[in-house]
């Protein structure tokens, strides 16, 4: 092996290693199945940090957050799809969500449909809604079990940190996220 490749190698190596520990890739296991199918409890996610989340998050991006104190502790990070950015308007139509007048689309044959109840401690989402500017509204793509912004409301964008780069394990199931 040549010197040059013997350098490029501690490179990547101090690289990889120094990546987990600054946060900026990070390994995230999923314990339950609100992202179900696209994420399954037990899938191992790697994700990379967000710098800028109110440039860069978007419709449609899976993203993992700090969910509300009043439904997770304090340290608790949630995986979900927004669904609607600021300026965006939630209404609810023969009982599915709709986005700016366009019903959001079937996951695993469920529609979207609102909350049947809301948190003691939180008030309820009430429709219609619009998302306001530097605020987001996230699903879990498992409609049907999933503890989402139809329970808890939209929330800040900043509160994302990172965005899943795809599965990491288990091996079946590795690759990008759709």
């Amino acid at each position: 092996m040549t010197k040059g490749k013997i350098i490029s190698l501690a490179a990547l190596g101090a690289i990889l290693l120094v990546l987990p520990i600054t946060g900026t890739v990070k390994v995230y296991r999923i314990p339950t199945n609100q992202m179900s199918p696209t994420i399954e409890a037990g899938d191992s996610l790697l994700a990379s940090r967000i710098l800028n989340p109110a440039k860069s998050v978007k419709r449609g991006d899976v993203v993992i957050f700090n969910p509300p104190s009043a439904v997770a502790k304090p340290g608790t990070k949630y995986v979900q799809r927004v669904v609607a950015v600021g300026g965006d308007r939630i209404e609810q139509k023969d009982g599915q969500l709709l986005v700016n007048g366009v019903a959001l689309p079937e996951r695993a044959g469920k529609r979207s449909r609102p909350a049947k109840g809301f948190m003691p401690g939180v008030p309820a989402v009430t429709y219609p809604l619009v998302v306001s500017k530097g605020w987001i509204f996230t699903l879990g793509d498992n409609y049907e079990n999933s503890l989402d912004s139809r329970y808890f409301g939209p929330f800040p964008v900043n509160a994302v940190s990172h965005s899943p780069d795809g599965i990491l394990l288990p091996p079946g199931r590795s690759g990008r996220l759709k």
